[in-house]
């Protein structure tokens, strides 16, 4: 009987461990995202359908910055450009508090309507993985 527990428990672990290792990414997203909600620092309307933005946020982790993902109320995406003169936007930001911009935005919805996701990866013990980090819900 000592060894059935013995095995149970083993199985038990092996299955606890797998299903950490499957759900890991999903659990960061949730529960500890990369930055924090964005907030409009400054804003411009360039031409119809076409906008420039300063951003600032949070960084809470120091993970590798892989991009942004903008849909607008719609569901539709929004295109976007980087243009700040040092390159900044396409690096990784320190952690802490950081203004970004401007980035042109080719919608004629306001920022603060549009859903905003920062996709980083990090580095952990299990290996490389994708979070995704709600910047701002569109609401």
């Amino acid at each position: 009987m000592k060894i059935f527990n013995l095995q149970m428990s083993l199985l038990a672990a092996s299955l606890a461990t797998a299903l950490i290792s499957w759900a890991k990414p999903d659990l960061e997203t949730a529960f500890f995202p990369v930055v924090g909600q964005i907030e409009l620092v400054e804003g411009h309307k360039v031409d119809d359908g076409v906008q420039e933005a300063y951003v600032k946020f949070d960084k809470f982790r120091d993970c590798d910055f892989i991009g942004l993902r903008m849909n607008d109320p719609l569901g539709y995406r929004v295109n976007f450009n980087f243009l700040d003169k040092t390159g900044d936007s396409y690096h990784s930001r320190p952690e802490g508090f950081n203004i970004a911009g401007p980035w042109r935005l080719f919608t004629n919805f306001e920022i603060e309507e549009l859903h905003i996701e920062a996709v980083h990866e990090c580095k952990g013990f299990l290996g490389d993985y994708r979070v995704v980090s709600v910047m701002n819900d569109g609401k």
